[in-house]
């Protein structure tokens, strides 16, 4: 039964067709700045929206339940690139209880409301935020090892915030968009799905 419902869930994934709506009015942050993760010394950008900060790029803290592996191959075997090609670009790709843990200090994952508080399509116009197409990944449908299957045509983003309404209580709403349109789709998905992750922080929180 399980493996059906994630079946539909992918399914669900693309049948919904990109369009082309009418462009988004940017809106420009209201403060700009950096912050350095001091787990393992990236630097973020981030935009501040009234009193709520986003982070600029892809989360790319390592820990259980992410992909791709970008531990160095032993040498003398083959490495085509894939892991830390798409790492590069993308970061890391989040189960939701990985994701739910994986922010930095003071960061946490933003709710279901909170990617609505801005306006979703605002956030993927607003160069502050860029969203980015990094794809998904779903390990019971054999994508486990084509993890960037979807890069650079849909990019799906984990909030904080479960489906109530689902039953077993493993959803959780996300946030799905086509390279060629501004729109940004709010979407139900399986917790055990890989996503990307954006942090946010509180203003006052520091």
């Amino acid at each position: 039964m399980k493996k059906i419902l994630m079946l539909l869930a992918l399914i669900s994934f693309g049948a919904t067709a990109c369009s082309d709506p009418e462009p988004t009015p940017v809106r420009q942050p209201d403060s700009t700045g950096t912050f350095t993760d001091s787990r393992d010394n990236t630097t973020y950008s981030w935009v501040r929206y009234d009193d709520l900060e986003w982070m600029s790029g892809n989360l790319r803290y390592a820990t259980a339940g992410t992909l791709p592996d970008t531990t160095p191959v032993s040498p003398g075997v083959y490495d085509d690139g894939r892991a830390a090609a798409y790492y590069d670009r993308y970061g890391y790709l989040y189960t939701y209880e990985a994701a739910r843990t994986a922010c930095p200090e003071g960061w946490r994952l933003p709710t279901d409301a909170e990617w609505s508080q801005v306006g979703d399509a605002e956030l993927r116009a607003t160069q502050g935020v860029a969203l980015l197409a990094g794809g998904f990944c779903n390990e019971a449908n054999s994508q486990f090892s084509d993890y960037d299957t979807y890069a650079s045509a849909y990019g799906y983003y984990w909030s904080a915030t479960e489906d109530p309404e689902k039953v077993g209580n493993n959803y959780a709403y996300a946030r799905k968009f086509c390279y060629n349109s501004p729109k940004v789709e709010r979407l139900s998905i399986v917790k055990d799905f890989y996503l990307s992750v954006r942090c946010v922080r509180d203003r006052i929180n520091h």
